[in-house]
């Protein structure tokens, strides 16, 4: 499978003037006696270069670890509706198919750090030892946190992806912006941008480490298993979700094991009602044919607003239609033990 390259607002002191967005190298501003926020003046022709530091918590190699570069013409909009700043980056070298290189990327002013978080586009997910793409939910998020100098001439910052289902995975990496000039001849202004709402997930309080049990609790055929198990694992749970809690993901990484994760998310409103659909690795009957079981998981987080969450029950099936068809029902009881 070919690895995805890696690639909120802050309180205004002053009015931007509305044809600051036009202006060449920064932005003229009508203040009366307070210093405009230098972060503001993020304006212009970028130079971007992105690097991809580590796949699954491992350092990246190859081609993975090859830097990847690109142009974006960036604009900035204070002028609202709503309080901040949102900076609208254009790639001149747009392709849909890649999360840095869309044709408007907004980027939101927060603490003096321009953030995004996004959906990335849909990539075909091929697992391992199949032809074929798998038909499952898309859950993954794309987040971005860069910082400028005094001048908005150079910014950094840090970069993660995360993609669930059958190809899990995380990455982590670096990007770098610097100015090599201003906005080009006949660029659209982007006129008033509207800031979006910050809003609070219940998902954010699923974080730390937590201890899982899991029970058999049902099967079929009847013959599939003689004595049903009891198992407990320890994992660290991580989440991250848009800014407006419509989709969220939680990166959940055992204790013991090394390699992908299990994600789990939700993607099309705010909920408390996380899901997961992974492939699994193939299996054999007892006459020796082999099977691929498709695993379902889905967990409600409690009611009300403890956070961190303290305890989750969730539900899981394994499932599989080709050869000797079966069915397992596993339920699960997740305790929070630290951070």
């Amino acid at each position: 499978m070919t690895r995805p390259t890696l690639t909120s607002r802050v309180v205004r002191h002053c009015a931007l003037v509305a044809l600051a967005t036009t202006i060449v190298g920064g932005f003229v501003t009508a203040c009366s006696d307070e210093k405009a926020d230098p972060a503001a003046m993020f304006s212009g022709t970028y130079s971007v270069t992105r690097l991809t530091a580590s796949i699954d918590g491992t350092p990246a190699t190859g081609t993975d670890a090859v830097p990847q570069t690109t142009t974006w013409v960036v604009q900035t909009s204070c002028a609202g509706p709503g309080n901040g700043c949102v900076a609208v980056a254009s790639s001149t070298a747009a392709d849909p198919s890649l999360p840095y290189d869309q044709d408007r990327m907004e980027f939101v002013l927060e603490n003096g750090t321009w953030s995004r978080v996004v959906v990335p586009p849909t990539r075909p997910c091929v697992p391992e030892g199949l032809t074929a793409p798998v038909d499952e939910p898309w859950v993954a998020l794309e987040s971005a946190s860069i910082r400028a100098n005094d001048s908005a001439s150079r910014l950094s910052g840090t970069l993660a992806s995360v993609q669930g289902g059958s190809c899990a995975m995380t990455s982590e990496g670096s990007i770098t912006l610097t100015r090599t000039g201003g906005l080009p001849s006949g660029t659209r202004t982007i006129g008033d941008v509207r800031v979006p709402a910050a809003v609070a997930s219940p998902v954010e309080g699923f974080r730390g480490a937590y201890e899982e049990t899991t029970r058999i609790v049902a099967w079929n055929p009847p013959t599939l298993i003689r004595t049903p198990t009891v198992q407990t694992t320890r994992f660290t749970a991580a989440p991250t979700c848009t800014r407006d809690a419509t989709t969220c993901v939680v990166v959940m990484n055992g204790q013991d094991s090394q390699g992908s994760p299990t994600v789990a998310g939700f993607t099309g409103g705010p909920s408390r009602m996380l899901s997961q659909v992974e492939t699994v690795g193939p299996r054999r009957c007892a006459d020796g044919r082999s099977y691929r079981p498709v695993l379902t998981s889905t967990a409600t987080l409690p009611e009300g607003d403890a956070s961190p969450v303290q305890s989750i029950t969730s539900t899981s099936t394994l499932a599989w239609t080709e050869a000797c068809p079966g069915r397992v029902t596993f339920e699960n009881d997740l305790r929070r033990i630290g951070d």
